[in-house]
């Protein structure tokens, strides 16, 4: 179940924009891996069974195999649309609990979380920001002594919108503040994110990006031994490289 936890958290952490609203006509495209680094604080409840979280960074980097992070962005006359995108596999040795007692396992949990999301820029230092976040969990447990395994896979989708404000004739520094609440009962109940951020360009097709970012989300479906719940506020400091073509 930790496990479990500490993955899920960390797929929240999408949606690292590195761009910012601009003015120009010209057609940009921005590629941009990154890192972020969180702390998740809430509840999760899986087949019935709440769990309390109060985890960091290193719970959730000591568990993880596989991680793949980035974000891709088009813009031009004023409109924008962008993919971010975050995939995990974290494989660990862990101890259920049965009917006769803890029982050795082996579980694997895989993370997608995926945002498709529209922007249009209202003034030289403003965007509105509209689209939606897919989030994928698959989970599967093989016990080692009796070889029984079980799996469990959850699917979701909230809509967002909100705004992306960015302070105007900085020079090279990019300084922003995105702002965006979503679900809407259509999946989560309700989800707000805000994040500051800082980026500096080195030279005109590359630069680098900084800040901190909080994620809040409410979300539940199933009753009794099918229930499953996220309620979960994830924040920490996030850092990316920015390349612009």
């Amino acid at each position: 179940m930790r496990v479990l936890v500490t993955i899920i958290g960390l797929g929240m952490c999408v949606s690292v924009s590195p761009s910012y609203a601009q003015s120009s006509d010209g057609l940009q495209f921005t590629v941009a891996p990154y890192m972020v680094a969180p702390w998740m604080t809430g509840e999760v409840g899986l087949r019935g069974r709440d769990v309390s979280v109060d985890s960091g960074p290193k719970d959730i980097f000591e568990n993880l195999e596989v991680g793949i992070m980035g974000y891709f962005e088009v813009r031009k006359a004023g409109w924008a649309f962008a993919f971010d995108g975050l995939y995990m596999n974290l494989k660990k040795e862990a101890t259920l609990d049965t009917a006769l007692g803890p029982a050795g396992a082996e579980l694997t949990i895989s993370q997608g979380a995926y945002e498709l999301t529209g922007a249009r820029t209202l003034a030289p230092w403003a965007d509105l920001v509209f689209g939606v976040r897919i989030n994928r969990i698959d989970g599967s447990f093989r016990t080692l002594l009796t070889q029984i395994e079980r799996e469990n896979t959850q699917t979701w989708v909230d809509p967002v919108i909100g705004t992306q404000l960015v302070v105007p004739d900085t020079g090279r520094w990019r300084v922003a503040l995105r702002a965006d609440v979503g679900g809407f009962g259509a999946g989560s109940d309700f989800a707000w994110q805000l994040f500051p951020s800082v980026g500096f360009d080195v030279v005109d097709w590359f630069g680098l990006t900084g800040g901190y970012r909080a994620l809040s989300t409410n979300y539940h479906t199933g009753e009794g031994t099918d229930a499953f719940r996220y309620d979960m506020t994830t924040h920490g400091p996030f850092m990316g490289a920015a390349f612009r073509f």
